[in-house]
């Protein structure tokens, strides 16, 4: 059974967190991607790993059932990010696996930059981001795609082309449409904050001691590196 709960994060929000599995085994720690929430881990939440393993699910802040601050500073200062991350580390209660998708490895590496690594058991990078805007300045264009409109009728399509082009297969009509929804319920001034980011977290992970596992595709074929 999957359990749900409020946790708080930096600034005080709340944070929406999903936990099943037995209460004793190792924590592993799911989050996101961008403009997605903790169903992304729905197959890992109601799968075989939930029998071995004590899994955990967090929607990032202004995703899915997590409190959605109004203001741009709320998604551009790493010190909230860095307390978001710890405060999902701390309710595993033991080192969790931090297992990360696409943006928040920067989440993860503004948590390694404050606080290290020592109470983290391993990560797992998933096509996962260690830097933001260090090769261009953002641009109008950016500002202006149809994924960071306020309207509605034209940020939808464009929302649902995300979701599909994230899943790996066709999703079912009502479960895309959930997503997309939801989607669009990310605050523009999240959608705006988050990639206004200026960070490169490269020296962090470097720094960290813990295993890790990389894992991104690469013309069609899945490939992994350990370290």
């Amino acid at each position: 059974m999957i359990s749900h709960r409020q946790i708080i994060g930096g600034g005080g929000i709340g944070l929406h967190l999903a936990s099943t599995g037995p209460k004793a085994a190792p924590p592993i720690l799911f989050v996101h991607g961008f403009l997605h929430s903790l169903r992304s881990w729905t197959k890992q939440l109601s799968g075989a790993l939930a029998k071995e393993f004590r899994l955990h699910a967090l929607d990032m802040r202004g995703h899915g059932d997590s409190d959605r601050p109004r203001a741009k500073n709320a998604y551009r200062d790493g010190a909230l990010w860095a307390r978001d991350m710890a405060a999902a580390v701390d309710a595993c209660q033991r080192a969790p696996v931090v297992v990360v998708w696409s943006y928040p490895g920067l989440m993860l590496g503004d948590y390694l930059r404050r606080f290290g690594g020592a109470a983290l058991a391993g990560v797992v990078l998933v096509a996962a981001l260690t830097g933001i805007g260090q090769r261009r300045a953002p641009t109008r264009e950016d500002t202006v795609s149809p994924l960071f409109s306020d309207d509605p009728e034209v940020a939808r399509p464009a929302m649902r082309n995300f979701v599909d082009r994230c899943v790996d297969g066709e999703l079912p009509l009502p479960e895309r449409e959930v997503r997309t929804v939801q989607a669009l319920s990310v605050p523009r001034a999240a959608r705006l904050g988050m990639n206004m980011r200026q960070e490169d977290f490269l020296p962090d992970y470097a720094a960290l001691e813990a295993p890790a596992l990389v894992v991104y595709e690469w013309g069609g074929e899945t490939l992994r590196e350990l370290g």
